[in-house]
């Protein structure tokens, strides 16, 4: 007979946990263990090694699965801006200046802010340019070459 040990269970917090496999069918051998925790197990038995999803069997985000608004309603209304659905047509985007309405028919606003910070900037080429010259050059002859031997 085959000669099976036990599974080493593996959790998501990284507890061990060992379980005896039993011998459920010729060739066949199987454990029952209940996870206490959603995530990720990882099984080891000799020199096999599995990984397994527990989770829920309707995860939330398969729950509603067609986009709506209704979530975001309140922030964007606060913030005076807007939703617009790309499957209706792509919107213009204008430039809108704060506390102005950013959203409207067929258009959604960008209120420029200025709100960014050039710590440094560094100009720095990728070869020098004697490199660049050799490489050009090079280029150009087997360039040249190539389409001479047409």
């Amino acid at each position: 007979g085959e000669d099976v040990g036990e599974v080493e269970i593996i959790g998501p917090d990284g507890e061990t946990v060992t379980v005896e496999l039993e011998e459920t069918a010729p060739g066949r051998f199987s454990a029952t263990w209940e996870g206490p925790d959603i995530g990720l197990y990882r099984l080891r038995e000799a020199d096999k090694e599995a990984v397994i999803a527990l989770g829920p069997a309707s995860p939330r985000e398969f729950e509603e699965t067609i986009a709506s608004p209704a979530l975001l309603d309140a922030p964007v209304a606060a913030t005076r801006g807007g939703l617009a659905r790309v499957s209706e047509g792509v919107p213009d985007i204008r430039r809108v200046r704060a506390g102005r309405v950013a959203a409207g028919r067929g258009w959604i606003g960008i209120t420029p802010r200025e709100a960014y910070l050039t710590a440094d900037i560094r100009v720095s080429p990728l070869l020098p340019a004697w490199a660049m010259l050799l490489l050009a050059s090079l280029l150009a002859v087997g360039a040249w070459l190539r389409e001479g031997r047409r």
